[in-house]
């Protein structure tokens, strides 16, 4: 469920916000499916680079770490 949730939240309107992004790459890794989960992370980093906000670089880039070693992103 949390995963169709993201990928909504993705779909409509979260494409350009890097929280959705990462929201969606947490649900990803929660299923196992972490080759997707990078590519969502990656995007959420790149977008938070682009906002040029510090601590939500920061943040993004922490779960990107977190999925890359295949680690689930709890909240």
């Amino acid at each position: 469920r949390a995963l169709q949730m993201a990928r909504w939240a993705v779909r409509f309107g979260g494409q350009k916000d890097p929280e959705s992004l990462s929201t969606l790459a947490a649900a990803l890794a929660s299923t196992d499916r972490f080759p997707r989960a990078l590519r969502a992370a990656d995007a959420a980093v790149a977008l938070a680079r682009q906002n040029e906000n510090p601590v939500e670089i920061s943040v993004m880039k922490a779960r990107y770490d977190q999925i890359a070693k295949h680690r689930r992103i709890r909240r």
